[in-house]
């Protein structure tokens, strides 16, 4: 190679431009000729540093492929593999340089930097020990021992090596960091704070130390102090973008149009920085769905400029899949990340939330059972906090005394979940139970919550309350049983029960799948609901004799009407359609849909979603709508934001989404006269419109194979008589079902309930 060639190289790496090296470099080789080995190690670096991951395992194999033998070029790709959390390949890697060169210590570091992000910290610490003995007074090691120990449960070891790590640093911002929130985990808040004080004096004003503070305040149930610390600091400073971009994280669930506009300051101030963009996407996406439907369609074009279609960072993996889910991006959602990697790195974190996006693309056996270790892997760290600071619980009533019975759930209002549950506390023995619901729900009540709230004996509302303290709460009334209706979803805190507030525990209604807490002891189902292989869920199922739900009479009412008119004799074609999240969209539902287009002729699709008034979504099923031969003007988008029930009077038959069907479109659909064609599965989150169906008097229109569903659906379509008795008479025929029967349930839940609670179910 040219010397002069060479030189431009080294120069477009040297101006952060590999790019232009990559060029540069090719031109300069020609066909067949290998580059130098260390050109392209610095070549594949810069790709890396840049975040092209991409082309900097292209270029590192690459490498390889002239020389096998080059630990460096091994080295970058393990770090490659790192960054796009393929880890187990990663680690292949990095085994790979200590084969090739034993000497070379950073390969250890690096190989325990990856057990850590496997969550293996036990081998993390193997790999660190001949380290330390070599360089016992590195900061980082210890830093990185604190991680593997935290990993390991070793909370007391880890804080030792954390100190270790300051007490050789004192300006080591991580371990600052690391050992606060170490303490904010043991719900030692105060502590943690005191923690970060100490770091702020030897490092005044670090942004990363003062975002921490706000952190840990939140967790101890003061988020009005870490809103006032982070106003105080832009007060101060203005253009701090780091505190505007902290501010908007905070207010993204409470304050979204404060959050707006600090996302769009910090943008502003720093728009190379992917973290801000991301940030002012995301408050973008939220505030789409609170009410602003026309920001989707930004959200989406600010991830799309800042992936550049590549895959994200782990730590931005979940902002930039709900934003491609919500406009039907079935691919790059699948694209985003692998799925047991994603999903181990979000359990890892703390981050249970964010596994129900790993739902509608749990879609193999093998992924449904990964799924579940996900959520258990979730529930280690939490259960662990909560054995040392268990919560002081007083017995409940025993003998002829009323059964104390608690319901945790900040959706007790206008939500899916408090329509489905309102009944239970409108219909209960008040002679034989005594109610009590908790709320970490910021905000006054709607009129569902008051309605509630007067019907109980206790309706406590804590917003930001700490999670032992809401433990503790619970405890000292005396449940005999606690049911949690929601997960870990927004405002909800299902890892309370991991200190076992109550005797009894379950899990019902608002999250259809094992949250994953030993501490939890019944999953509240019904026969077919229940999954069909017992090591699919984590708790034991409790089985209603019918159905799990019922529908609530203040959600399904008489107005709107039922068009006695089938829009196929209005427009002289079928329409199917879906009232379905496209959260819940996958590949082989939406190519199925298709499917039932194409062989049914003159047919329609509607999509009744808001997420339709965005470009990005129309594109988006209409291109696998086309790979089945279906013109894009046979689709129909309506936006409708709000009093979508009455829209249903343009739909004939709908058509469910899978592998995670539908719950209550499923029920809209069938009060509105349309009825539903689903395809079950083997878990829980698969049989939701199974159990429906079957409670409904449909068993026939759940199926088992996306054959028989396209079969079902274009079975229906022909079958005008059918399609006009169930619009005639499916109200009435729901209210005679299990469904229907709304103070027999009712009787039921609570008999099972009471059983539960007495250690005889």
């Amino acid at each position: 190679m040219a010397a002069a060639a060479l030189r431009e190289v080294e120069a477009a790496l040297t101006a952060g431009t590999p790019a232009r090296a990559a060029e540069l470099l090719d031109a300069a080789l020609g066909t067949g000729t290998p580059a130098p080995a260390a050109l392209v190690v610095r070549l594949a670096a810069a790709f890396l540093d840049s975040g092209a991951m991409p082309a900097a395992e292209a270029w590192a194999r690459r490498g390889l492929a002239s020389y096998p033998g080059d630990a460096d070029l091994w080295q970058v790709l393990g770090l490659t593999l790192r960054r796009g959390r393929r880890l187990d390949e990663a680690l292949q890697a990095l085994e790979k340089v200590r084969a090739l060169a034993p000497a070379k210590l950073s390969a250890l570091f690096n190989i325990a930097n990856v057990h850590n992000d496997r969550g293996d910290g036990a081998a993390a610490e193997a790999a660190l020990a001949p380290l330390l003995k070599v360089q016992p007074r590195d900061p980082e090691l210890h830093h990185i021992l604190g991680r593997a120990r935290r990993r390991q449960g070793d909370l007391a070891g880890a804080d030792a090596a954390l100190a270790r790590a300051l007490a050789l640093e004192p300006r080591f911002t991580g371990a600052w960091c690391d050992r606060a929130m170490l303490a904010s985990e043991r719900q030692r808040h105060d502590r943690a704070l005191e923690i970060l004080a100490q770091g702020l004096r030897r490092l005044p004003g670090e942004p990363r130390l003062l975002a921490r503070r706000a952190e840990v305040l939140v967790r101890a149930g003061r988020p009005d102090e870490a809103r006032a610390g982070l106003e105080a600091e832009i007060a101060a400073r203005p253009d701090a973008a780091w505190a505007h971009h902290q501010l908007a994280r905070l207010l993204v669930d409470s304050d979204i149009a404060a959050a707006l506009a600090h996302a769009d300051r910090a943008a502003a101030l720093a728009p190379r920085n992917a973290d801000y963009v991301l940030t002012r996407a995301h408050a973008s996406f939220r505030a789409s769905q609170a009410g602003r439907p026309e920001l989707l369609q930004a959200a989406h074009d600010l991830v799309q400029a800042v992936s550049g279609g590549r895959p994200p960072p782990a730590e931005q993996a979940f902002v930039v899949r709900a934003i491609l889910a919500q406009v039907g991006a079935v691919d790059e959602v699948e694209a985003v990340g692998d799925f047991a990697d994603l999903g181990r790195y979000w359990a890892l974190n703390g981050q249970h939330a964010m596994l129900l996006s790993q739902l509608p693309l749990a879609n193999s056996p093998d992924r449904r059972r990964e799924l579940l270790a996900q959520h258990r892997l979730w529930a280690g760290p939490i259960e662990r906090r909560a054995a040392a600071a268990p919560a002081g619980r007083r017995p409940g009533p025993r003998g002829g005394g009323r059964l104390r019975i608690g319901f945790l759930s900040s959706d007790l209002r206008r939500h899916a979940v408090g329509h489905f549950a309102q009944a239970l506390f409108e219909h209960y023995d008040r002679d034989r139970f005594e109610l009590y619901a908790y709320s970490f729900r910021p905000g006054p009540p709607d009129e569902v919550q008051a309605r509630i709230a007067g019907q109980i004996a206790g309706f406590r509302v804590r917003p930001g309350i700490a999670e032992q303290a809401a433990a503790q709460m619970i405890a000292d009334d005396g449940l005999n049983l606690l049911i949690e209706l929601g997960s870990t979803t927004r405002w909800n805190y299902a890892q309370v029960l991991a200190y076992r507030p109550a005797p009894v525990q379950a899990s019902w209604l608002g999250y259809p799948h094992s949250v994953g807490l030993a501490a939890i002891d019944h999953l509240i189902l019904d026969p077919h609901l229940a999954p069909t292989a017992p090591d699919l869920t984590a708790e034991t199922p409790l089985l209603m004799p019918h159905s799990w739900l019922a529908l609530g009479r203040a959600a399904f009412r008489e107005d709107p009407a039922v068009d006695p008119q089938a829009p196929a004799a209005r427009n002289g074609c079928i329409t199917f359609g879906t009232a379905n999240n496209p959260n819940k969209y996958a590949r082989p539902a939406l190519q199925a849909w298709a499917q039932v287009l194409a062989q049914v002729p003159g047919s329609r699709f509607l999509f009744l979603r808001p997420e339709a008034a965005a470009p990005a979504f129309r594109r988006n099923v209409a291109r696998i709508f086309a790979e089945a031969g279906v013109d894009p003007d046979r689709l129909d988008f309506d936006p409708t934001v709000g009093g979508h029930l009455i829209r249903y009077n343009r739909m004939d038959v709908s058509l469910d989404t899978f592998p995670l069907t539908g719950g209550t479109t499923t029920c809209e659909s069938l009060w509105m006269g349309v009825p539903v064609v689903s395809l079950r599965g083997e878990a829980v989150f698969q049989r939701l419109s199974h159990s429906i169906l079957t409670n409904a008097g449909l068993p026939d229109l759940s199926v088992e194979t996306p054959e028989a569903f396209v079969a079902k659906a274009v079975e229906l379509a022909a079958d005008a008589p059918r399609r006009a008795a169930l619009r005639r008479d499916l109200r009435g025929q729901l209210r005679a079902s299990p469904l229907g029967r709304t103070e027999a349930f009712v009787q039921d839940y609570f008999d099972l309930a009471a059983r539960a609670a007495a250690g005889a179910a």
